[in-house]
């Protein structure tokens, strides 16, 4: 019987959203009799022992208020552990140093398998300027946007002013390699925009500034395998101005419809998008693609592309694909002998 890492935290701003994620799949993985060993990665870049990380999974547990951390000459010691004790592992961390490539680089230099897409993919998705940047030359339709750093608007601040005035109101503005909304604002007019300026790059050195899309924002996930499929469409129904960091997790006010009200057509247009869009940014495992359709047009723009979806239960990803009749733990399995087969 297969031993999986399920590997939590991280140091990232969604740092509890992974241990919510991470208590759903381990709990999964202990009801399916899975031999199952919990790896929490402090927001200090230490790896606890899975007996320490075992408590950050409790439903008190937040993952750094009492577990008792290794030094750094026990980290490699708990690494190399897991070199010998399990065959795959399910990297479930969101954000910087998760779902960037970095997590994925370590495990790929101990040679243990595990699920999702891999260093480059996983870099590329998490960076949206460059992933709007790569559909763009790819034909694929993204909002209107311009990135920069904050060297660049430090010294171009005027120029770039204009550009962003000129893309229209209302903008978003979000970190380019942030994930679950955090440091995202939306923005009606110039008095605000200074402020979701500064907030963004709280977040990141660079940040992206698009047009907002008047429309309907509709989600499909990809599950990879022998072959890849897309599941059904689903629809977030923001109760405030848009699906931010407290409506995902915090206040519950936002209402995910799953499968979305929509005709078969535009079901079909995401799909295909959404498995092109997988394809050229070479992601493996699962993915989740946003979208937004413009009604008044008919046009779809891609979003953002999640290489490790938020993974609770209720989270969007295994909703969508338990209305595609593939119950939670199944789905969990699926990812494991997905990655398994890759090795």
């Amino acid at each position: 019987m297969k031993t999986v890492a399920v590997v939590f935290g991280g140091p990232s701003p969604e740092h509890d959203v992974s241990i919510m994620s991470a208590r759903s799949i381990f709990e999964a993985l202990q009801s399916s009799g899975i031999r199952t060993i919990p790896v929490y990665w402090a927001s200090n870049l230490e790896f606890a022992s899975p007996e320490d990380s075992l408590r950050c999974l409790s439903p008190k547990g937040t993952g750094g208020k009492f577990i008792a951390l290794p030094p750094w000459e026990q980290t490699m010691a708990v690494l190399q552990g897991l070199k010998k004790t399990v065959q795959v592992a399910f990297p479930v961390l969101h954000g910087p140093f998760g779902e960037d490539g970095r997590i994925q680089g370590l495990l790929d230099c101990l040679g243990i398998p595990y699920v999702g897409s891999g260093v480059l993919a996983s870099a590329l998705a998490m960076d949206k300027l460059l992933t709007k940047q790569i559909l763009e030359q790819a034909g694929v339709l993204t909002a209107p946007f311009i990135g920069f750093t904050t060297h660049d608007w430090a010294n171009a601040e005027d120029g770039l002013r204009t550009q962003i005035v000129s893309l229209g109101w209302p903008l978003f503005v979000k970190p380019s390699r942030s994930g679950s909304s955090i440091g995202i604002s939306k923005v009606s007019d110039p008095d605000r925009l200074d402020k979701a300026i500064d907030n963004a790059f709280q977040y990141d050195s660079r940040i992206v500034v698009e047009k907002a899309i008047v429309g309907r924002e509709l989600e499909v996930g990809i599950l990879d395998g022998p072959q890849a499929r897309t599941s059904v469409v689903g629809e977030i129904e923001a109760f405030g101005e848009f699906y931010d960091f407290a409506s995902k997790y915090q206040d519950g006010r936002a209402k995910l419809r799953c499968p979305a009200r929509i005709n078969e057509e535009v079901a079909n247009r995401i799909s295909d998008i959404a498995m092109a869009v997988f394809k050229i940014l070479d992601c493996r495992g699962l993915a989740r693609v946003d979208f937004f359709w413009e009604t008044a047009t008919n046009r779809l723009y891609v979003n953002e592309v999640n290489t490790m979806p938020g993974f609770t239960p209720y989270s969007m990803y295994p909703l969508l694909w338990r209305a595609s009749d593939i119950p939670y733990q199944d789905l969990v399995q699926h990812l494991l002998d997905t990655a398994l087969s890759r090795y």
